[in-house]
């Protein structure tokens, strides 16, 4: 009996020794979601609606509204006047349609977040996009003004996640 139990206990060793490298890595955070840790004031700007948007009932001022006031409820600061140290967010809305399919309209969003970036090459400071958050939604042509003010919560949810996984992975690499 202690023969089998022995043998079994150098089996499970030789199981687990030998699994341990197919275990993943710590994944590493990507850049894109490091630069927007611990961002607390942002400026904004939604770029002009599509005709094909504004024809179906949307409007840049709901937009912005519907932006402004989930960016608020992520926790940001909304500042009205621009500067060069604070983070720039750029919305956009797009939809695309296809003649084949009539009633169906394709809704996609692109939050920009707008940083300086020193480009040591360079020697250089620029105001470039640090990170972007798409999202595309397939849905009915009578829904579309409804879909871009949920477009846009999305959108501002996913930066939002993105700001909190940013922040937990960058308070996780300081030494304190």
């Amino acid at each position: 009996m202690k023969t089998v139990i022995a043998c079994a206990l150098v089996g499970v060793l030789v199981v687990v020794a030998a699994a341990g490298p197919l275990l993943p890595e710590a994944r590493q955070m990507p850049d894109e979601v490091l630069s927007v840790a611990e961002l607390k004031q942002v400026t904004i700007e939604v770029s002009p609606l599509q005709s094909e948007l504004k024809v179906l009932g949307a409007n840049k001022a709901l937009a912005e509204q519907t932006f402004t006031e989930e960016l608020r409820e992520i926790g940001l600061e909304v500042l009205e006047e621009q500067s060069t140290h604070i983070p720039h967010l750029v919305l956009t809305v797009r939809a695309k349609t296809d003649p084949k399919q009539p009633e169906a309209i394709s809704i996609v969003t692109f939050l920009a977040t707008e940083q300086e970036v020193d480009l040591k090459r360079l020697d250089r400071t620029f105001k470039l996009p640090t990170n972007v958050v798409v999202d595309v939604f397939l849905t009915t042509v009578g829904e579309a003004n409804r879909e871009v003010v949920n477009r846009v919560r999305h959108t501002v949810q996913l930066l939002g996640r993105a700001v909190r996984h940013g922040t937990t992975a960058l308070r996780g690499t300081r030494s304190e």
